[in-house]
C-alpha cells in the first residue's frame, strides 16, 4: 500500500483533476491507446463523429482508419518512441455514418508502449484548400484561354501601366507592327517608340481615356516607328 500525505498529495491530486477537466473539456479527440493500437481512454472528442466513449474504446485505431490510410498510419505510429519527439500523421476516420473526415494526429508512447494521442479534424481545412486550388486552376485556364484569343487577334493589343502608361503587355500583331520583341517593348512608352509627336498624340489619347472610362475611337493614322518603315492603324482606346 502507497499513501500520499501532506502538501504534495493535494497538489498532486490538483493537478490530477485540472489535468481531467481539460482532457474531458478538449474538442479535440484525446485518448491513450495500448501498443496494440486498441483505446483504453477516450474523451468526447470523436462525438461529432457519431461515436461514444464506450464505442471508441471498442475499436482499434486501425478499424476507424480509411484502408488507403492505414500503412502510411501504422509506420508513422510505429515511429513514436518514448526518447524521441512527438509523432505527427494526417490521415481519414471514418464517421459512424459511413463518411470520412480529415484528422490530423499527434502522439507519443511511454517505455511500456502505451500511446497519448490528439487527434484535430482538419477537414473544413482540408476543403478549403481544395475549393482555393479549383479556383486557381480555373483562373489560370481562364487566363490562358484569354491570352490565347488576344495573342491571335490580327490587329494591335495592348495594356499600358496608368502611371507611367508604359507598356506591361502587347499580342503578336502588335510587336509586329512596332518591330520590337516583348522583352524589348515591355517597360517602354510611346516615347521610346515613336516620333515625339506621334507619342505625345497617343499619350493624349491614353490620358483621355482614363480620365473620362470611356471608349475612344482613333481614326486611322500613319503609325510611323522606324525611320524606313511606316504603317497604318486604327487605334481604339478603352
Amino acid at each position: 500500500m502507497v499513501g500520499i500525505r501532506g502538501v504534495g498529495a493535494a497538489t498532486i491530486m490538483a493537478s490530477r483533476d485540472a489535468l481531467e477537466r481539460f482532457f474531458e473539456l478538449s474538442v479535440d479527440f484525446m485518448g491513450v491507446a495500448s501498443p496494440e493500437g486498441r483505446f483504453t481512454r477516450a474523451n468526447h472528442g470523436f462525438a461529432p463523429l457519431g461515436y461514444s466513449t464506450e464505442e471508441v474504446c471498442s475499436r482499434t485505431l486501425s478499424e476507424l482508419v480509411h484502408p488507403a490510410d492505414r500503412e502510411r498510419t501504422e509506420a508513422a505510429f510505429g515511429r513514436a518512441t518514448p526518447e524521441g519527439p512527438a509523432v505527427r500523421v494526417e490521415n481519414r476516420i471514418r464517421a459512424k455514418d459511413g463518411t470520412y473526415r480529415e484528422m490530423e494526429w499527434c502522439l507519443s508512447r511511454d517505455a511500456d508502449g502505451t500511446a497519448y494521442v490528439i487527434a484535430h479534424d482538419i477537414s473544413d481545412d482540408a476543403q478549403d484548400a481544395e475549393i482555393l486550388k479549383n479556383a486557381i486552376d480555373e483562373a489560370r485556364q481562364t487566363s490562358q484561354f484569354l491570352d490565347a484569343i488576344v495573342e491571335n487577334i490580327p490587329d494591335m493589343v495592348f495594356v499600358k501601366d496608368a502611371a507611367q502608361l508604359a507598356f506591361v503587355r502587347m499580342n503578336r500583331a502588335g510587336l509586329r507592327m512596332v518591330g520590337a520583341s516583348k522583352a524589348q517593348l515591355l517597360g517602354k512608352t510611346d516615347y521610346d517608340l515613336f516620333p515625339d509627336d506621334e507619342a505625345a498624340f497617343f499619350q493624349e489619347k491614353d490620358r483621355e481615356t482614363l480620365a473620362g472610362k470611356t471608349l475612344i475611337d482613333i481614326p486611322r493614322n500613319p503609325l510611323r516607328h522606324r525611320p524606313d518603315d511606316a504603317g497604318c492603324t486604327r487605334r481604339r482606346c478603352r
